[in-house]
């Protein structure tokens, strides 16, 4: 569980400095910087509300439309998968991930027991209701999917923008509560890009 921890605070601390010296650069050549700018986008028909909406790292305001600028770190932190059972119920495999695309791939995930659209509406806070800081930023995620079926898994993903160590630590006892038995937390294409360094390496 410490070890969990541990590599979660870094890996938001990593993502973090990143994102304020991004904000920092923008709010300097853009005089109207937004900065967590919330928006609905296209959703799927059915689906809870919250999952349209999504919180953009930064956009300028002075423009029409405005220009949205996301960003991803080009660097992250490297470590060996981690294993650990989650209250002594859910199985965790914890891989490379970036804070801000983190894939969520469930076994067992229950969704009409499930609280993550409550969870979603408490870190996304669509009614602006948290406190922000002097960068701008407060301690909210930017986004979540709705979870997609995937053989006999659930996957969803979540950008976790701003968002403290909490809201993970909260959605680990959502999908728990769930009835989930195993997740796996990665992001992708840092796997993918790991490997093509060692092929590079090699040849």
């Amino acid at each position: 569980m410490q070890n969990l921890q541990r590599y979660t605070t870094n890996i938001r601390n990593h993502y973090l400095n990143i994102y304020l010296d991004a904000i920092a650069s923008f709010k300097s050549t853009h005089a109207q910087a937004d900065v967590e700018a919330l928006a609905s986008v296209n959703g799927v028909e059915g689906q809870p509300e919250i999952f349209r909406w999504r919180r953009f790292d930064l956009v300028d305001q002075a423009t029409q439309p405005p220009q949205i600028a996301n960003f991803r770190p080009d660097t992250h932190v490297s470590f060996e998968p981690q294993s650990i059972t989650w209250q002594k119920k859910m199985k965790v495999r914890l891989e490379p991930m970036a804070w801000n695309d983190v894939e969520f791939e469930c076994s067992g995930l229950n969704m009409h027991k499930s609280q993550l659209e409550h969870w979603a509406i408490r870190w996304l806070d669509p009614q602006n209701k948290r406190e922000v800081d002097n960068h701008g930023i407060g301690g909210r995620i930017h986004s979540v999917s709705f979870p997609q079926k995937k053989v006999n898994r659930q996957v969803f993903f979540v950008d976790f923008g701003s968002a403290p160590i909490q809201a993970f630590q909260e959605l680990l006892q959502v999908l728990m509560l769930a009835e989930t038995k195993k997740v796996r937390i990665r992001t992708a294409r840092l796997r993918a890009s790991e490997a093509e360094e060692e092929q590079a390496s090699t040849s």
